[in-house]
């Protein structure tokens, strides 16, 4: 086990940030590379956008984008926001004033390749009907992780995470807020897995990050893991020195 000063090597180019609401994914995404498009797929963009900049944590991201929303603020109908989507991430892998895309947040986008995949016209008719239908679930997400990271852009994705105490040991797990068929497959596309967390002490909040490699293990015992927990701001000091 390392500690985090002690990281030698670069931080990978595809960064997946793992934990609960508030737990300072999208804070933490918009801070670690400079020149960051953002493109947001949680229904709260709007709010999400005024927090941000109330926060001054805009000052490395060159764009903000949804795909619930268009640019005139007009909804975007269920069975569009793939496309519109694809199109945003295309103009910004070409964008030569963009170095690092992040995903801001997998559980929602997942209902985008599903609504495509299923042919939903609303929110509520977005379900998987059959095994091949999972199977484009699964070759989809690995089709655009994989575009992504080889556009010679650095990558970031955020993604909920849902907590669940395993009874035959009474650990608690975690498991990324995504289907079951691509939950245990999906960090695997990615070179780096972080989990966000924060706690509440005298109504002060830390948020800390702590370096993964396994999310389905509470007790970490490999190499890419490191022993203990260090503050966000710790953390993106060392980040940025080391890219």
């Amino acid at each position: 086990m390392q500690n985090l000063n002690e990281y030698k090597d670069n931080l990978g180019t595809a960064v997946l940030l793992t934990g609960g609401a508030g737990a300072g994914k999208t804070v933490l995404g918009c801070r670690l590379f400079p020149k960051t498009y953002v493109f947001v797929a949680d229904p709260n963009f709007s709010s999400g956008k005024r927090y941000l900049t109330k926060m001054n944590e805009t000052s490395n991201v060159v764009g903000f984008d949804t795909g619930n929303v268009d640019g005139t603020g007009k909804p975007v109908p269920t069975n569009q926001r793939y496309d519109r989507m694809f199109r945003l991430l295309d103009e910004a892998t070409k964008n030569e004033g963009v170095d690092c895309i992040f995903l801001d947040s997998i559980t929602f986008i997942e209902d985008y390749i599903k609504a495509k995949i299923c042919g939903a016209t609303s929110d509520d008719k977005i379900r998987l009907q059959n095994f091949d239908q999972w199977g484009n679930l699964i070759l989809t997400w690995k089709g655009l992780i994989n575009q992504l990271r080889q556009s010679g852009k650095k990558l970031v994705a955020a993604a909920h995470e849902r907590k669940e105490r395993d009874e035959s040991d009474g650990i608690w797990k975690y498991q990324i807020a995504v289907e079951g068929q691509i939950r245990d497959k999906f960090p695997h596309l990615f070179s780096d897995v972080w989990r966000c967390e924060v706690a509440e002490a005298n109504n002060k909040y830390t948020w800390k990050v702590r370096l993964l490699a396994n999310i389905r293990q509470e007790h970490l015992k490999n190499n890419y893991s490191f022993d203990g927990i260090m503050d966000q701001d710790e953390l993106v000091k060392q980040v940025r020195l080391k890219t």
